[in-house]
């Protein structure tokens, strides 16, 4: 069984799910048919992955795609349309 410490924030979608931690670092867990945990791959996991991202304040979930908010960017992982993004893709907000 993984532990994690000093959470301070969950998010969940359908089938996955998302904790930050009191450093702001980034875990995912659950089903990833769709890449919607950000960890670069379409593989599910039971366990929590640290996402490669820091200092994650915020994040949305939706049914199979995640959005997290990083030091004013907006990182967007899963469904989003037409294709799937495996990896986590960047957008800054002006």
């Amino acid at each position: 069984m993984t532990t994690l410490s000093n959470v301070t924030n969950i998010f969940t979608g359908l089938f996955h799910s998302h904790v930050i931690d009191s450093e702001g670092i980034a875990y995912s867990f659950g089903s990833n048919n769709y890449g919607q945990l950000g960890i670069g791959s379409v593989t599910n996991s039971n366990i929590p992955i640290k996402l490669n991202i820091g200092n994650i304040t915020n994040i949305a979930t939706g049914g199979y795609h995640s959005i997290l908010l990083s030091n004013g960017n907006v990182f967007v992982t899963g469904l989003g349309g037409v294709s799937s993004t495996f990896n986590i893709s960047q957008f800054l907000l002006n």
